[in-house]
């Protein structure tokens, strides 16, 4: 089972989504949150932090856990562990390095988003 670390990054009611690269195989220019894998030997938390690390070059502060669910993606199970954390508006002053944009989105925007499967549900499950 692959595991995944992705945090709900917000400043107030706004949302810190990353557009994924144009010329991936699975959902090319899809909007998604930040993180990724969960590497053997890491906790989720550590996972999260490393990657915002490796794709921003910015250094979380206090993370709050919310869930871990189980769901099927390309014929493969997928563990998803979603946290939250609040983040000032200077990260997008930091060199994207993964990705082809960021940008906050308020939860009225998610509609209009090529938002990655399931993440909409945990974004306005969290802000209801």
């Amino acid at each position: 089972m692959r595991r995944i670390a992705k945090s709900i990054l917000y400043n107030g009611d706004r949302i810190l989504s990353q557009k994924r690269d144009s010329d991936l195989e699975k959902y090319p220019g899809v909007w998604t949150l930040f993180g990724g894998n969960i590497k053997e030997g890491e906790n989720p938390e550590e996972a999260l932090r490393r990657e915002l690390l490796e794709e921003l070059d910015y250094e979380l502060g206090e993370v709050r856990f919310l869930f871990t669910l189980v769901r099927k993606q390309d014929k493969e199970e997928v563990e998803d562990n979603i946290f939250a954390c609040e983040v000032g508006r200077d990260i997008l002053e930091c060199e994207l390095k993964e990705g082809e944009d960021m940008r906050f989105f308020g939860v009225g925007d998610l509609d209009k988003l090529n938002l990655f499967p399931n993440f909409k549900k945990y974004i306005l499950e969290y802000f209801s």
